[in-house]
């Protein structure tokens, strides 16, 4: 273990939490099992973190706003492509899905991701906001708030209804299209 400043040390932890919660799921984060993949003791972990809830959940919420950070890079010419980039199943895009489940499903007992999950869930629609607003020479509607609580609450409909093995990819993807159309009045 070589040394490392107190705000070193942290983040050397939180990028190895982020790396296991990305790859292998959040329910899988351990504090043994971070420090193991860290090469520190499990007691630098507690040193640094109050809790593994704590812990989780910065994990999450760093992964999640990396993950809505792409929203950023769509340009902005045909809206229907585009708003299929933010809300269709890809495959390059399972592990950032797995891991809002995760931290969806966490949330319903954990206050701690409860609170980091809807600090997200409100920064990815404010994100949404300010792309459809970018978009809205493009849209027939006007309610962009709305817009974006919609198409959020069909997408995770939907995944709902993928994750569950009730169709494929490119039946959710032709739905979650359908369904952008009726929304944005396009």
């Amino acid at each position: 273990m070589s040394y490392l400043n107190k705000q070193q040390r942290e983040q050397q932890i939180l990028e190895v939490a982020k790396k296991i919660a990305l790859n292998e799921g959040l329910n899988t984060l351990t504090v043994r099992k971070i420090a193991i993949a860290a090469e520190i003791s499990v007691g630098q972990v507690h040193h640094h973190f109050n809790s593994i809830s704590e812990l989780k959940a910065q994990a999450f919420l760093d992964l999640a706003y990396q993950n809505i950070a792409e929203i950023h890079q769509i340009e902005d010419s045909d809206v229907i492509a585009n708003l299929m980039q933010v809300f269709g199943l890809e495959d390059n895009n399972i592990p950032y899905i797995r891991l809002w489940n995760s931290a969806e499903s966490m949330s319903l007992n954990d206050p701690i991701m409860k609170a980091a999950y809807k600090k997200a869930l409100f920064h990815w629609h404010s994100v949404v906001c300010e792309w459809l607003q970018r978009s809205q020479h493009s849209l027939k509607k006007t309610d962009i708030e709305g817009m974006a609580w919609r198409l959020t609450a069909v997408c995770y409909g939907f995944e709902n209804l993928y994750n569950l093995g009730f169709h494929d990819l490119d039946f959710y993807n032709l739905q979650i299209k359908t369904a952008i159309q009726e929304i944005i009045g396009h």
